[in-house]
């Protein structure tokens, strides 16, 4: 007599039971984690979905509906949302009753958010989906969705299409629009936030605060803070803004 268990009965890699939805932003990761989410539904799994506290949508998760940057509802029939800022605040016991956990926007949600994901995935046996950026505005690495692919974990990588230049799947990062603070304005930086604002210093408040907010890679917030960008337009962007 053969066991109907797909994981549990058998041994499970990374890549079986860890899927990455990652890529720059307006890629269509929510909706893809949405997609994803239905899928298994549909096979009578239990779906927990965690969100981060900081997510600037976190006012449109309501009504069991996951919503895109574009503001589009889509019906996602989990009433098992849960909203946290760090992912220590999920024990092992609130998790053990679902079948999947969908980490959305993982690169806001603090803590271990790495080996979180090994543990639920590799000794309990969850599958879970994680999706975030890419890299951050200054194009480095997104630690837990890097951290991820390298281990084994399902990459599926979403492209964007580029804001400024409007080619199609080519945008990759996600750069901060009329936010450029070049490396010799940092230096001058160090003098100090209070005596750079009294300075002839041409940048806007909240641009000396972007670059004095050493921590904070990336500030959540929607199309009117970030845009998609391919290679080439990047460094306009961010300086210029998408308008040319």
């Amino acid at each position: 007599m053969s066991c109907s268990c797909e994981i549990n009965c058998a041994p499970a890699t990374l890549g079986d039971l860890v899927t990455v939805i990652n890529g720059p932003m307006y890629a269509g990761k929510t909706t893809e984690l949405s997609i994803q989410m239905m899928q298994h539904r549909s096979k009578r799994r239990k779906v927990m979905v965690v969100i981060s506290a900081l997510d600037t949508r976190i006012k449109r998760y309501s009504c069991n509906a996951l919503e895109t940057h574009s503001e589009i509802g889509l019906i996602v029939q989990s009433s098992d949302i849960v909203t946290v800022r760090s992912i220590e605040e999920i024990p092992v016991e609130q998790y053990m009753p679902y079948d999947v956990v969908c980490i959305d926007e993982a690169q806001f949600i603090q803590g271990d958010v790495y080996n979180w994901v090994l543990v639920a995935a590799l000794e309990h046996r969850k599958r879970v989906i994680v999706c975030g950026l890419n890299l951050w505005k200054d194009k480095t690495p997104v630690y837990i969705t890097t951290m991820l692919v390298a281990s084994g974990a399902n990459n599926r990588f979403l492209a964007s299409d580029c804001q400024r230049c409007h080619r199609k799947g080519v945008a990759i990062y996600s750069p901060q629009i009329g936010a450029y603070i070049s490396d010799d304005t940092r230096e001058r930086l160090n003098i100090g936030r209070a005596e750079l604002r009294g300075s002839n210093f041409d940048a806007i408040p909240e641009q000396i605060d972007v670059a004095c907010d050493t921590d904070a890679k990336i500030r959540p917030g929607g199309i009117e803070t970030y845009a998609a960008s391919c290679p080439a337009c990047y460094e306009h962007i961010a300086v210029h803004g998408i308008k040319t």
